[in-house]
C-alpha cells in the first residue's frame, strides 16, 4: 500500500490500461472510480465534481485533467478527499482541489534544482485530520503519523522505513495515506511493539518507563518536468528523495503513559528522557513527572536553578504545575564525561495529556575535573529548552482500576509438565482419585502493557454442581494457599510481551478436593482462583529528601518497590472419576500439592480411637466371663462335694444303728471318731 501510492504520472508512456473520460458532476468522480479497472488512467474534463464524502481508493489509478491549462476542480465536502489504502498505486496530475469553503489549491510542481521531501510526526495524542488515528502507543501497537506536507504533481511514495523494516516486510500494518483538501497530504502507518526487536528498534529502560527510539524514513519518485517555475526541462527527469525523521517514545509501563522530549540547546548535545511519572506520588489527583537531563562536561544545570513549566493541556479539566526543580550541579567531572542531573515538577489533574515546555534552563560551568585540574569554560550564550508531551488515561476515573491492568487465563498441562516445562494442553479436564494435576494461570496484558515482577495464586475456591461439599475441607474452607501447600512457579516474560507472565503450579487430586464418598461415581467440580500481581516501582514517590531547599525525589537511588497492580479472577472445571473400590487404598495427602483435610484426620483419630476401645471392651468382656466361669465353676464343685457329704454321713448312720462298738465320722468334724461304747 505504502510502497507505491502516487504512482508517477507521466507515466502515459507506462501505463498501459485503458483512458476513462469523466464528465463534471456531483459524485460523477467516485461512481467512475468505483467502475474502473486496476490500472486504468482516469481523464477528467474541465468542470467542478463535488464529492459528498471522502473517496476511498483500493486501486491503482491515474487522475488527470484532459487540459492542463483549464484543470479540473476536485471539490471535497469533507477534510478528507482521497483516503488510499491497500498497495493502491495511485497518482494525481494537474488537477486542482477546492475545500468545502471554497477555497481552491493546486498541486506542488517538482523543481528541478529544488527537492522537497518532509515528513512530520504529530504530537503523542494528536489525531491525523480524518480523526481515524492517534500519535502514541494503542493495546500494544505504536501508531505513527504525521504530515508528509504538500501534495506534488505526479509524486509517488516508494517506500516507508521503520529501523530495519519496510512495508513490504510485513512489520508495518494498516499503512494510509489521505490527501487533504488543502492539498496537504497525511500518512500513518501501524507496528506492533512485539516487533521492535526485530526491527531493531534501540530500547531504553527506566525506573518505570521504557524508551524507544527508531529512524524513519519515506522513499517518493517524481518526475520533474520544470526547471522553475516559468522555464521547463529539455529532457524530463525522474527523481528519488528521502525524508528521514526520528522517533522516540517513552511509555509508562504501568499507568500505558506515553511521552515525547526534545531538548533544544545549540552549544552542546542535550539529551533528555522523561524517567518517571510518578502517579498519585502526592494526593489523589498529584502526580509527579521526573525528566533526566544528561550534558557533557564542562556544562552541569545550576543547582540553584528553577522556572515556570508552561502547558497545553489537551483535556478540558483543570491542571496546574509547580514550578520545576533540579538535582545539584555536577562537579568533579573530566572533559565531555556526561554530567547526569534529573528535573521535576509536580501536576495537579486528573489527566495528565498535553504539551509541556521548561524554558530557560540555565547551565554553568564544571570547575574542575576528577583530578583537580581545573577546565576550561566556554563561552555560555544562553539558556535550553525543552518540550515535551505526555499521553496518559484519566487517572481519576480509570487508570487506577488495577484489576483491569491484566486479565488471567488458565490452561491444564499433560502428565509430562515438570519434564516438558509446563508446555502443551491436557486432551480433558477428567481425573482419577490420587492424580496429579499441572495448571499454568497466563497473565495478559494486551491493553495496559504492564510488566510483572511477580505474581501468585492468594485464593481457590471450589464448588461442585453435583455434590455437596460441606464437611470437606480444602483451599478457601479455612484453609489459606501458602507457599508449604501450594508450589507455584511465577515466569515473568517482560513488559509489552504476551503474554507478560505465567504462574505453573501442580495440584494433587485427593478426596477432600474431589469432595468424593464412596457411594458416588463422580465429582463435576468448579475452581475460582485469584491472583495478586506486582509490578516495580520507583522508591523515590514514598522516600523524599532535601535538594535544594526543597523535597524531591531521590531519583539517584536504584531502589524499587513494588506496587499492586490489583487482583484478578479465572475459573476453571475439572471432573474427577472414582468407586467404592477406590477408598481402601486411597492416601489421602496434602504436601505442595493441595491441602489436607481436617476432617479426615480428625476422623482417622476417631477410628482409632474406636478400634482400640473396641479391644478394650473385648478384652474387659473375656475377663468378665472367664471370672463368672470361675466362679459358677467351684459353686458347683461345691456343690458337689457337699452332694457327696451327704451321701457318706447317710450311710455311715446306717452302718453305725446295725453294728455296735463300730465308730462314726461326723461331716462337721472328719478327724474325730467317738466310741460307741461313750455313747
Amino acid at each position: 500500500m505504502l510502497s507505491h501510492f502516487f504512482k508517477v504520472a507521466a507515466a502515459a508512456a507506462v501505463v498501459t490500461a485503458a483512458d476513462v473520460a469523466v464528465s463534471p458532476g456531483a459524485n460523477s468522480l467516485s461512481a467512475a472510480i468505483d467502475a474502473a479497472a486496476e490500472g486504468d488512467v482516469l481523464v477528467l474534463a474541465s468542470g467542478t465534481y463535488s464529492e459528498a464524502a471522502a473517496i476511498q481508493i483500493n486501486k491503482g489509478l491515474l487522475i488527470r485533467s484532459s487540459d492542463p491549462s483549464n484543470m479540473a476542480v476536485l471539490q471535497a465536502t469533507t477534510p478528507v478527499l482521497f483516503s488510499i489504502n491497500g498497495l493502491a498505486e495511485f497518482s494525481l496530475e494537474d488537477v486542482k482541489i477546492e475545500d468545502s469553503a471554497g477555497v481552491q489549491c493546486g498541486l506542488t510542481e517538482p523543481i528541478a534544482l529544488t527537492a522537497e521531501f518532509e515528513y512530520i510526526l504529530f504530537p503523542p495524542i494528536t489525531y491525523n485530520t480524518a480523526g481515524t488515528m492517534k500519535m502514541g502507543v494503542t493495546e500494544g501497537a505504536l501508531n505513527v503519523v504525521g504530515t508528509i506536507g504538500n501534495m506534488f504533481n505526479t509524486r509517488v511514495l516508494k517506500d516507508i522505513m521503520f529501523d530495519d523494516c519496510n512495508y513490504e516486510g510485513g512489520k508495518l500494518i494498516a499503512p494510509f495515506i489521505d490527501i487533504l483538501s488543502n492539498c496537504r497530504a497525511d500518512l500513518g502507518f501501524s507496528v506492533l511493539m512485539s516487533n521492535f526487536a526485530a526491527c531493531g528498534v534501540v530500547e531504553t529502560d527506566y525506573p518505570t518507563m521504557s524508551s524507544y527510539e527508531s529512524d524513519l524514513k519515506i522513499w517518493s519518485d517524481e518526475y520533474v518536468t520544470m526547471i522553475d517555475d516559468e522555464s521547463a526541462l529539455r529532457v524530463p527527469v525522474n527523481r528519488t528523495g528521502t525524508a528521514m525523521t526520528h522517533l522516540k517514545i517513552e511509555i509508562d509501563r504501568v499507568a500505558n503513559i506515553a511521552a515525547t522530549i526534545e531538548p533544544k540547546w545549540p552549544y552542546a548535545e542535550l539529551e533528555a528522557a522523561i524517567t518517571s511519572v510518578d502517579v498519585m506520588a502526592i494526593s489523589e489527583n498529584e502526580s509527579t513527572i521526573v525528566l533526566q537531563i544528561n550534558v557533557p562536561s564542562p556544562y552541569t544545570v545550576s543547582g540553584s536553578a528553577s522556572g515556570e513549566v508552561l502547558f497545553n493541556q489537551t483535556d478540558d479539566g483543570e491542571m496546574v504545575t509547580s514550578a520545576w526543580r533540579v538535582t545539584e550541579s555536577c562537579t568533579a567531572l573530566d572533559l565531555d564525561e556526561l554530567c547526569v542531573q534529573s528535573i521535576a515538577f509536580d501536576i495537579t489533574a486528573c489527566d495528565l495529556s498535553g504539551l509541556f515546555y521548561i524554558f530557560g534552563l540555565n547551565f554553568e560551568c564544571i570547575e574542575k575535573d576528577s583530578s583537580g585540574n581545573d577546565l576550561e569554560c566556554p563561552q555560555i550564550l544562553g539558556d535550553a529548552d525543552l518540550y515535551f508531551a505526555v499521553d496518559s488515561n484519566d487517572l481519576c476515573d480509570d487508570m487506577f482500576q488495577l484489576e483491569a491492568l491484566f486479565t488471567p487465563t488458565i490452561t491444564l498441562r499433560p502428565d509430562t509438565a515438570p519434564t516438558d516445562g509446563y508446555t502443551g494442553i491436557r486432551p480433558n479436564d477428567i481425573f482419577s482419585l490420587g492424580d496429579m494435576s499441572y495448571w499454568t494461570i497466563h497473565l495478559w496484558t494486551n491493553e495496559s502493557g504492564v510488566g510483572f515482577d511477580y505474581a501468585e495464586i492468594i485464593k481457590i475456591v471450589r464448588t461442585s454442581s453435583n455434590v455437596d461439599c460441606s464437611g470437606f475441607q480444602w483451599f478457601g474452607d479455612d484453609i489459606a494457599v501458602t507457599p508449604a501447600n501450594l508450589d507455584q512457579t511465577f515466569v515473568s516474560y517482560g513488559p509489552l510481551t504476551f503474554p507478560a507472565a505465567d504462574i505453573n503450579f501442580p495440584m494433587l487430586v485427593t478426596v477432600n478436593m474431589a469432595c468424593a464418598t464412596s457411594d458416588r461415581e463422580g465429582s463435576s467440580l468448579e475452581f475460582n482462583f485469584t491472583v495478586l500481581g506486582d509490578y516495580m516501582d520507583n522508591s523515590g514517590r514514598r522516600r523524599r529528601r532535601e535538594v535544594g531547599g526543597q523535597n524531591f525525589p531521590d531519583l539517584t537511588q536504584n531502589d524499587m518497590e513494588r506496587r499492586e497492580s490489583g487482583e484478578a479472577n479465572v475459573d476453571a472445571p475439572a471432573g474427577v472419576i472414582y468407586n467404592e473400590k477406590d477408598f481402601p487404598k486411597l492416601v489421602n495427602t496434602g504436601g505442595n500439592a493441595g491441602a489436607s483435610s481436617a476432617n479426615e484426620e480428625e476422623g482417622s483419630g476417631m477410628m482409632t480411637a474406636a478400634f482400640i476401645g473396641l479391644l478394650l471392651l473385648l478384652c474387659c468382656c473375656c475377663c468378665c466371663c472367664c471370672v463368672a466361669g470361675v466362679i459358677v465353676y467351684r459353686k458347683k464343685q461345691n456343690k458337689k462335694r457337699e452332694e457327696q457329704y451327704g451321701s457318706v454321713v447317710n450311710r455311715s448312720s446306717a452302718m453305725s444303728m446295725g453294728q455296735p462298738g463300730s465308730s462314726m465320722h461326723m461331716t462337721g468334724r472328719p478327724n474325730e471318731s467317738v466310741s460307741s461304747e461313750s455313747m
